[in-house]
């Protein structure tokens, strides 16, 4: 098992919609900025339905700053190339990227682990534990498009 997944793995989605500071502490958690025991941004947040990565765009915590990139309108037009070249750059300066993905009803965040030969690592958590989706660009190309949370390290 990997470290990013003993870290995701012990992890806890507090609420029933707090996936979106869910995923900011999985990432500060897999920097090793907060220790596991850290749920301030959803003990805030709550059970907050309305938001998106705007919340966090130029976040700061414990050295980490966020950018929400990607927020143009999800069709036909969508610079989908562009999209999967961030998330393929980052994941190449070995960093992890949060992505809103739609599950029928509404979005769910996830974070993207690694690149792997037929795609990514993409990992959340949920009422019932962790959640891997292994259809990461099918789904994202289905929504014609979708926005991410990345980060640079400012410390």
């Amino acid at each position: 098992m990997k470290d990013y997944e003993k870290i995701i793995n012990q992890h806890v989605q507090k609420y029933r919609y707090s996936c979106m500071p869910s995923s900011v502490e999985m990432i500060l958690k897999l920097l090793k900025k907060v220790p596991h025991d850290f749920y301030e941004l959803q003990t805030q947040w709550e059970n907050n339905k309305m938001g998106s990565f705007a919340y966090f765009h130029n976040f700061e915590k414990e050295g980490i700053r966020f950018k929400h990139e990607f927020t143009q309108s999800r069709d036909e037009n969508f610079p989908m190339n562009d999209l999967f070249k961030k998330i393929d750059d980052e994941l190449n300066k070995n960093k992890y990227v949060a992505v809103s993905i739609s599950n029928g009803i509404g979005f769910h965040m996830y974070v993207i682990c690694e690149k792997i030969k037929n795609g990514y690592i993409v990992l959340s958590k949920g009422e019932n534990g962790t959640i891997k989706n292994s259809r990461l660009k099918q789904d994202i190309k289905v929504m014609k498009g979708t926005d991410i949370l990345t980060y640079e390290i400012i410390q």
